[in-house]
């Protein structure tokens, strides 16, 4: 994807790598962060539940 150009749309959506609420958080505390870690736990309570509802 990356001769395409488009690697910076599709980055987010991880395409071809770990896809748990694990790594959604961790690849959001690289990319924006979090404030502190109660933020990033908050943010890991909330993607557990999103993906037990969808999983």
């Amino acid at each position: 994807m990356s001769e395409s150009g488009f690697d910076y749309c599709l980055d987010d959506y991880l395409f071809g790598r770990e896809f748990t609420p694990e790594a959604l958080v961790e690849h959001r505390d690289t990319a924006e962060g979090y404030d502190d870690a109660a933020e990033r736990d908050n943010a890991l309570s909330a993607m557990r539940e999103i993906v037990s509802r969808h999983g």
